[in-house]
């Protein structure tokens, strides 16, 4: 459940953001990959994050 809220809080910041760059120009471009970047190492550090720490894995079981 928690997952699910903080997705939704991610995709409603995510399009607000989205939506405020939408202007044209150089200076809406660069807000633009600025934020695609922002997105991918935002993915990066979660899958790695995950790799190492693994919060959302499953639960040990009583034998392991």
């Amino acid at each position: 459940m928690v997952n699910a809220l903080w997705g939704g809080a991610d995709l409603v910041g995510g399009l607000l953001l989205a939506r405020a760059v939408t202007g044209e120009g150089p200076k809406a471009t660069a807000r633009r990959e600025a934020f695609g970047f922002g997105v991918a190492a935002f993915s990066a550090w979660a899958v790695v994050g995950e790799r190492i720490v693994g919060v959302n894995g499953p639960e040990p079981g009583p034998d392991e």
